[in-house]
């Protein structure tokens, strides 16, 4: 083989070399799109629906003291009727929660389990306490905990997609192309 077929053959061999080192980084970026694009929409809804649910428990809270201020014969029916609807949203959350979880970091899938469990394992106040007034101070300090709770498991939502850091790349970009 001369030169010229020597030089020809290793070009073709690096031209080879690097369309499949950039075919695979293609492939490897197209899927961390895929899973960000995947984690927003997860994430978006994680957080909707938490905020539904704190939006009904503190519905909750207000009828609850209202059935409480002036009870009847039908406030404890009605208490229990409350409680299983919240139940219910909960048991939907953890099923958002477990439909999405392969994609959702250990770390904030156990803060959502735990919040969660707390609120699943939260006695109501009922008409038999022996304080109303105390059970009504515990339940708006729980959801005061929940509130605070709700919070910080949207800091850790955010920084897991970096979302402040993405939007300062984005004035970074939008403010020299201005």
């Amino acid at each position: 083989m001369e030169a010229k077929d020597w030089i020809t053959l290793i070009a073709s061999l690096g031209a080879l070399i690097f369309s499949v080192l950039n075919f695979r980084r293609n492939r490897s970026l197209e899927n961390q799109n895929h899973l960000f694009k995947s984690k927003i929409e997860i994430y978006s809804k994680i957080f909707t629906e938490l905020n539904h649910l704190i939006n009904k428990l503190q519905n909750h809270l207000i009828q609850t003291k209202q059935l409480l201020a002036n009870p009847s014969q039908d406030t404890k029916d009605a208490l229990y009727k409350k409680a299983d609807k919240i139940d219910k949203l909960c048991f939907q959350f953890d099923d958002l929660i477990i439909s999405n979880s392969l994609l959702i970091p250990k770390n904030i899938l156990e803060e959502l389990n735990n919040l969660s469990t707390k609120i699943l394992n939260n006695d109501p106040a009922d008409d038999e306490s022996q304080s109303l007034n105390h059970e009504i101070n515990r339940a708006e300090n729980f959801l005061n905990q929940l509130i605070t709770e709700a919070n910080r498991i949207g800091v850790l939502l955010r920084k897991d997609i970096r979302t402040d850091e993405l939007n300062t790349d984005l004035y970074k970009r939008l403010g020299r192309s201005i």
